[in-house]
């Protein structure tokens, strides 16, 4: 196995480990070889998988993704129509369903196009029951950090919102009834519980009420 690809594999899959993965998952497989399309589906019956849908060109893996919302999508990197890396890129923007690439190419050109693709894990034809296992557990412990990491952010954005409208309604309230900041924010939060809404509704209720309306001018 080139040395590219190995090393790649052994760092992206350091923190996976069998206790992150369902022991039963829903899975799509897409490859445009009907033998391969077997040899996939009947090794992750066998880990106790289910196969829900098959494929055999990007177009197909899209669609099928769309329609069954998988668990797991395991696609072929060269087919016709659309190859899986374009169409794992669509998936995941879109439904964000972990992907295993299946490749026989291991050149840098693919190695760099799969790493900018945030592709999750890879599986390197020929392969082994061991290999296909390995690569389930590493697209979902890394699928599972990407979701808890974008929640994080999500999280911290919120709370930058609110600390930014707090701050500017309490400077409001100081500028108009001539009180220190912590005065205003007790009234914010007078305010949030008198209307049972939050600190954040209390807070723009407030800047829409006294905040400096600008000035139009003469028609």
């Amino acid at each position: 196995m080139d040395s590219n690809i190995t090393n790649l594999i052994r760092l992206e899959g350091y923190k996976a480990t069998e206790q992150d993965v369902p022991s039963a998952l829903t899975v799509i497989v897409v490859d445009d070889e009907p033998l391969m399309v077997e040899l996939l589906s009947r090794t992750l019956k066998d880990l106790g998988h289910e196969t829900v849908a098959t494929g055999t060109d990007g177009m197909q893996a899209v669609e099928l993704a769309r329609k069954h919302r998988p668990d797991l999508i395991v696609i072929d990197y060269a087919m016709p129509n659309m190859d899986g890396m374009e169409a794992a890129e669509i998936i995941m923007k879109e439904l964000a369903i972990p992907i295993v690439l299946s490749t026989g190419r291991t050149d840098d050109t693919t190695l760099q196009r799969a790493r900018k693709a945030d592709i999750h894990s890879y599986l390197v034809k020929p392969f082994h029951r061991e290999q296909l296992k390995t690569a389930i557990t590493m697209a979902m412990v890394r699928h599972h950090e990407k979701l808890a990491s974008e929640a994080k952010i999500a999280e911290l954005s919120n709370e930058l919102t609110v600390v930014k409208a707090v701050d500017y309604a309490a400077s409001l309230l100081m500028e108009k009834f001539r009180i220190d900041r912590r005065d205003a924010i007790e009234k914010l939060e007078t305010a949030a519980r008198a209307r049972s809404c939050s600190l954040l509704d209390a807070s723009r209720a407030v800047a829409a009420t006294l905040a400096p309306r600008p000035v139009q001018e003469a028609v």
